[in-house]
């Protein structure tokens, strides 16, 4: 009988015997001789061995024509004999897999789910209404985002109203609804994906329970232990909001990206239009009333009544009659009560102002205080007085730039102007003016021609003089005749004056023409025109506006000054404001952030081997028969386990594939795990093994400890710098486990070794790579102590010191900031009002100082922990993609499947393919 892989099992000893069967042996020969004989053709030797025939058809018979049983199922027998031709299968092995089903377990039930959908990634939703109530997204982030929590959780709001009370926009990623913290960082998300404030929309009552879109404390895969077992508290609403919320993005937010994200102001809680966006215009808590009981009214009131009702009673202080008291609170009137009833906001969030209203119709025009027309006299124009030059009227020519009144004297520039903005001068005299002595052509003609430009005095008073000309072409404004003794001139006080001391010549207008009017357009940038009326500060470069408004002060005009600063107040004052609020968004907690991110139990160490998750970590290589079905070869939760029991995996790749697993090219730079033990001279292993149960950052844990044990009591790996091995020089440290230029099994099949070597990776290249690592150190310079040999984890623990300290300066800039405005309304000198001024400028310094030093330290620790820790995910990820790569490459009837919950806590910091290296 022939010999395969069934007769020769070794559980099959004695049931195929080797010698022949002398009966068919015989009846063979015989029926070569008589092959017509029916005893014969049944397989028998003589009649007696042929069983009788059934009084019944048999089960089946076999068609001579095509020689396969047919099968009549309604016959009565219970049997039929048939003739067997093979005992064994003629084909091959692998023939024969693709033809057995050897492993079918169960068919997948349509109503238990079947086939899981893909997951959900990308939408931007919002659980409330907004089509139905008044509503402004950067109001909502402002008073009732998540960042707001804290401050909810401290007034003793309880959980059932911080349900109700906290909105934010959530993104969902794979079938995981994360909330968005602020408003900048959604724009930011918005625009990254060439996306608008249209691409949100409202969840349905399936996505809000399939994306869990409710902070209520109650979230997927909170541990009930910690590290050690000790019980953990059950979470609350921030626990959630700060273990799901995407990355905070705002500090990359510009205009630009607001406008990129198409938001539009929208409407306060109180169906009031805000005019701009009101984070802009966000005031300090210093500066905002409280809505208080009034005892005549006998009730509360709002914020704003509030302070209507104190301004009352301090300008009636002899006033204690009650009834007359409460009708004079009732008179009193703010026409933005019912628009901002906290007094949230500067009132510039819902008006355009007057100046602006001004601005916008002057700037860039000429005005004259008065003019002699239609009816011109020189005598008017010489104010009675020709032998008194300095107050003819020639010296009230003003030119409004970046909304300042600014002297013109100079001819060239005012030809200029009429040039540019197509003034009719043909009326214009040139012989009036002075001409310059010596020869056209030479140095000394040009100085001395550019010196008389702001004396030609005459070219401008005469009635063919060029400010005449242009006033009767309608170039020139005159305000018309005024008294400063009889009340504000219109316009001519509204704004500041700069005269002697710098006025405008042709180099500063050219300069504006060309850089910074917009094209002559100054409120037409696209970027803010949705956001800010015509007319406002804003649209000027802050810059210039500064040097014009420090000028104007100067000059020594006391109002024109004090509006000055009323106009700069809310800018620096709201920046003070977003500054508190950014600070109070930094929860601190740098060293806590390094641990999660980088302790034994962080996502790092859940993408080879998770041991976090209580589903979905199987990572399985498949096989698809040519039939099309998928039979599975081998499964583990640990990767590199996987790799080594599966001979296929391993046969796909040679030692340098195998090392290009831990190394990619070679390059040190692409490493992102490093050999280790516990040689007692393993000093950076020693330093591992030293943060176990440290009272700082633990690195490490005691099942990576007893692997390294094992890695030095068996086959022990590379770990020396200077140790080779198939990686080449100085490399094998980084490659594959090996001894004597062989992968170690004994690590390859151990997940917490690889635990234990990525820890190692950390360790020397994330956190005290200054010691480790001198040739790849990427930490932040220490901005507080300068202590640029500290380790990672030690600028973490300063960071939270100084923030602290930081925190008492804001709320003491915020402190002086709240005191400028009773001063300004005290002031009575010119003095006085310079003084707030200086100081206002050095707390707009301040606040811009540490904006931008402050800020960019402390994110940069942030941004270090983010970034270090997705570049390692993504190498891990590389690792796995390749391995994959190369499984599939040999023979693409096998694959290796990712395990769904490693992928999905990759997925949060990088993309991961996984229906990639799949056949077909």
């Amino acid at each position: 009988m022939a010999g395969n892989r069934f007769t020769e099992r070794l559980d099959a000893q004695d049931e195929f015997p080797n010698e022949l069967n002398e009966q068919e042996f015989m009846v063979s020969l015989l029926k070569e001789e008589f092959p017509n004989d029916p005893v014969l053709q049944q397989g028998k030797l003589s009649p007696d061995q042929v069983i009788a025939p059934l009084p019944v058809q048999g089960l089946a018979k076999r068609n001579t024509g095509t020689n396969l049983l047919e099968v009549d199922a309604d016959v009565s027998a219970s049997y039929a004999e048939y003739n067997i031709n093979k005992l064994v299968p003629s084909i091959d092995d692998e023939e024969l897999d693709e033809v057995l089903d050897d492993e079918f377990e169960f068919y997948l039930d349509p109503d238990d789910g079947g086939f899981r959908p893909p997951a959900t990634t990308g939408l931007f939703l919002i659980s409330v209404e907004i089509d139905d109530r008044p509503f402004d997204f950067h109001d909502a982030y402002i008073n009732s985002g998540p960042e707001q929590i804290p401050d909810f959780i401290a007034r003793g709001i309880d959980d059932d109203a911080l349900l109700t009370s906290i909105f934010c926009v959530w993104f969902i990623e794979r079938d995981i609804a994360r909330p968005i913290p602020n408003y900048k960082t959604l724009e930011v998300m918005l625009t990254e994906r060439s996306l608008t404030y249209g691409a949100i929309i409202e969840a349905d009552e399936e996505q809000m329970k399939l994306f869990d879109m409710r902070l209520d404390g109650r979230f997927k895969n909170f541990p009930d232990e910690d590290a050690d077992g000790n019980e953990l508290s059950q979470p609350t609403i921030f626990d959630e909001f700060i273990s799901k919320s995407v990355l905070d993005r705002s500090r990359r937010w510009t205009p630009t990206t607001r406008f990129k994200s198409g938001y539009i102001p929208g409407e306060s809680s109180t169906g009031e239009k805000f005019l701009r966006d009101p984070g802009d215009y966000l005031k300090p808590e210093e500066l905002r009333s409280k809505a208080e009981y009034i005892p005549e009214m006998e009730k509360m009131v709002n914020a704003r009544r509030a302070r209507l009702i104190e301004q009352v009673r301090a300008e009636n202080p002899g006033l204690e009659n009650k009834r007359k008291l409460v009708n004079a609170f009732n008179k009193a009137r703010d026409p933005l009560e019912g628009a901002d009833p906290d007094d949230r906001y500067f009132d510039q969030a819902f008006i355009t102002t007057r100046a602006e209203r001004l601005r916008a119709e002057y700037e860039g025009k000429l005005v004259l205080l008065k003019w002699p027309a239609p009816d011109f006299s020189l005598d008017v124009v010489q104010n009675f007085s020709d032998n008194i030059e300095s107050d003819d009227l020639i010296f009230d020519l003003r030119f409004m730039i970046h909304g300042h009144l600014k002297q013109v004297l100079s001819l060239r520039t005012l030809k200029e102007i009429a040039r540019i903005n197509g003034v009719e001068t043909s009326g214009y005299d040139p012989a009036n003016e002075a001409l310059p002595i010596g020869v056209p052509g030479t140095e000394e003609y040009q100085e001395a021609y550019n010196s008389l430009d702001l004396e030609q005095r005459n070219a401008l008073r005469e009635r063919t003089g060029l400010i005449n000309v242009m006033v009767e072409a309608g170039g020139i404004e005159v305000l018309g005749e005024q008294r400063a003794d009889t009340g504000t001139r219109p316009v001519w006080d509204d704004f500041g004056q700069i005269a002697q001391i710098d006025r405008l010549d042709f180099d500063e207008y050219n300069v504006y023409v060309t850089y910074d009017s917009n094209n002559l357009e100054p409120f037409a940038i696209p970027e803010l025109v949705p956001y800010e009326p015509a007319g406002s500060v804003i649209y000027y470069p802050s810059d210039r506006y500064d040097e014009l408004q420090q000028q104007a002060i100067a000059q020594g005009q006391f109002d024109q000054a004090v509006r000055a600063i009323q106009e700069m107040f809310p800018p620096v004052a709201s920046r003070a404001a977003e500054l508190s609020l950014r600070l109070s968004g930094i929860q601190g907690g740098f060293a806590q952030q390094c641990q999660d991110a980088f302790g034994p139990d962080s996502d790092i160490h859940q993408i080879l081997y998770n041991r976090i998750s209580n589903e979905g970590t199987q990572f399985i290589l498949y096989k698809e028969k040519n039939n099309g079905k998928i039979k599975t070869k081998g499964s583990s939760n640990q990767f590199f386990r996987l790799m080594e029991k599966e001979g296929q995996i391993t046969r796909s790749m040679n030692k340098d594939s195998e090392n290009h697993i831990w190394l990619p090219s070679g390059d040190l730079a692409k490493a992102w795990h490093a050999n280790t033990n516990t040689i007692d001279d393993n000093n950076r292993a020693q330093a591992l093994l030293a943060t176990i149960n440290a009272s700082g950052l633990q690195l490490c844990d005691n099942q990576m400890k007893e692997a390294m044990r094992k890695a030095k009591t068996g086959t022990t790996p590379k770990w020396k710098i200077f140790d080779d091995g198939t990686a080449g020089d100085n490399k094998q440290r980084y490659a594959r486990p090996e001894r004597s230029r062989s992968r170690v099994r004994e690590q390859m099949k151990d997940g917490h070794y690889f635990r234990a070597t990525v820890a190692q990776f950390i360790l020397e290249f994330i956190i005290d790579p200054r010691q480790f690592q001198p040739n790849h150190v990427s930490l932040p310079d220490d901005l507080i102590n300068s202590n640029n040999g500290a380790d990672f984890y030690t600028l973490c623990l300063e960071a939270e010191d100084f923030l602290v300290d930081i925190k008492a300066d804001i709320q003491e800039i915020s402190e002086f900031i709240s005191t400028i405005d009773e001063r300004i309304l005290q002031a009575t000198t010119v003095e006085e009002v310079l003084d707030i001024e200086v100081q206002l400028r050095e707390g707009k310094i301040i606040v811009e100082e540490f904006n931008a030093e402050l800020f960019s330290y402390l994110e940069s620790l942030e941004d270090y922990i983010n970034d270090e820790r997705t570049a390692l995910i993504k190498s891990i990820v590389k690792a796995i993609q390749y391995v994959r790569k190369k499984t599939n490459d040999k023979n693409d009837k096998y694959y290796i499947d990712w395990a769904p919950s490693n992928a999905s806590i990759a997925a949060a910091y990088t993309s991961v393919d996984v229906d990639a290296y799949k056949k077909g």
